[in-house]
């Protein structure tokens, strides 16, 4: 016959689980890896020819022109539709760009086009099955029980014999209900048809490389098959493509200068044509980004600084080598986005996927990092989607994600926000697309 265990032993053994809990290591070790990357000097290149807009598939407009040392470059303010300064150079004397890497990426990109975009919102269910439940976050069932009388317990207190004896109501459990879940708010997705260069956009084809030094420069509709150095405030790029060049140092495709304000980058498409485990897509700080298509690069978005918006843009298809030489032959790391410091970030209704270590990492390796906000974005992808490194620089102070769908490709199940314990993030309106219910992952 089975006999209970005494209370004590009970208690005992309850007491010795919780310690052990307590010692148990939580969440995932995030590696602080980002480290600090040359600002590469210029190239110059050869005269602007005019070609096809990238309305469509255009072959021959996307063929690549190396760039010939000391070449000349026709004066900037003479290009149609530009104005500004010439073209520089970037010295070579990096490690060359002919590691092996574990596959080989696209070296084509789809220019983007006009903005028509369509969307059919999700109507929340009526009554909610979980077979049926929508993405978001569903409310834990809410029981309630009519409390048992206590019997009297005063003495003096007697029941005549002769009374007849009550019979007591049934007591009726109420039935559980349960919440609809938080659904994640329709939206549209950014994407080909509403990033990137609009369809029918007439480009302007220029070889070699751009660097701008005059306050207020538009490039408008042109082709870079080059690198775009920016040394100036209020610069502006929109209906463009920009896609590089042979590099044989670590270089990126649109690069700003720390003291540079009030760059945009609107409706352009940025990409490695010769994709390598060499080239990145943006630097910078001080940057607003609206419909821009960014793909084949490492990293995507490299934050230098503050005063960063990115909005309605697609980030997608990061270049990933299983053999990266920068990482001492490790696996790349690669990022939507990456964040070393500064405050003031403003990450709205874009897509992010595509990358292997984080959609949005931060860092935080120079300085701290601060006012962060994530909203309405589409997100998936990294081993954990958004990932929040201390850096050895305390809390990260404001951050907040907002209303985002995750998807369900990281490589760690369902981690759509790791933080540390002593950084807060407010949140609230996340939701998994198969439903999972959103929490923060703890980091440690």
């Amino acid at each position: 016959m089975h006999r209970p265990r005494p209370r004590h032993l009970l208690l005992a053994s309850a007491f010795a689980a919780v310690a052990i809990a307590l010692a148990t290591p939580v969440g995932m070790t995030v590696v602080d890896r980002m480290t600090a990357e040359p600002l590469p000097a210029d190239f110059y290149g050869p005269t602007a020819t005019l070609t096809d807009g990238h309305g469509g598939p255009d072959a021959a407009s996307r063929s690549i022109v190396r760039d010939p040392v000391g070449a000349t470059i026709t004066p900037f303010d003479d290009l149609p539709g530009t104005s500004g300064a010439p073209g520089a150079a970037t010295p070579d004397g990096a490690p060359p760009t002919t590691a092996d890497p574990s596959g080989t990426p696209s070296t084509t990109g789809s220019p983007g086009t006009g903005p028509t975009t369509s969307t059919t919102p999700a109507a929340p269910p009526t009554t909610p099955a979980p077979e049926t439940t929508e993405p978001g976050e569903p409310a834990a069932p809410t029981t309630s029980s009519a409390p048992s009388p206590e019997p009297s317990r005063d003495p003096t207190t007697q029941v005549p014999t002769d009374a007849p004896t009550p019979t007591p109501e049934p007591t009726r459990e109420p039935e559980p209900t349960t919440a609809p879940p938080t659904l994640a708010p329709p939206r549209t997705h950014p994407g080909p048809s509403t990033t990137g260069v609009p369809r029918g956009t007439k480009l302007t084809r220029h070889d070699g490389d751009l660097t701008i030094t005059k306050d207020g420069t538009v490039i408008d509709a042109l082709d870079v098959r080059g690198l775009v150095k920016i040394y100036a405030d209020d610069v502006t790029i929109k209906r463009s493509i920009i896609r590089g060049r042979v590099v044989t140092q670590q270089s990126y495709l649109v690069q700003i200068s720390e003291d540079a304000a009030g760059t945009k980058i609107v409706d352009t498409e940025i990409y490695a044509a010769h994709p390598t485990h060499l080239i990145k897509g943006v630097v910078g700080s001080n940057l607003t980004m609206l419909r821009t298509d960014v793909h084949d690069v490492i990293d995507q978005l490299s934050a230098t600084g503050g005063g960063i918006r990115v909005e309605d843009s697609w980030f997608h298809d990061n270049l990933h080598y299983a053999s990266d030489p920068l990482h001492g032959g490790g696996p790349s790391h690669d990022d939507n986005i990456q964040i070393s410091h500064g405050r003031g970030f403003r990450i709205l209704g874009n897509r992010f996927e595509g990358a292997k270590s984080a959609s949005v990492m931060i860092v935080q390796n120079s300085n701290r990092v601060s006012d962060v906000r994530i909203e309405g974005n589409s997100i998936d992808g990294g081993s954990c989607s958004i990932n929040l490194a201390e850096g050895g620089h305390g809390a990260i102070a404001g951050v907040n994600v907002v209303d985002n769908t995750f998807g369900t490709a990281t490589a760690h199940a369902h981690c759509a926000v790791i933080s540390p314990r002593s950084t807060s993030v407010t949140h609230s309106g996340n939701a998994f697309t198969d439903g999972f219910r959103f929490a923060i992952t703890d980091g440690g």
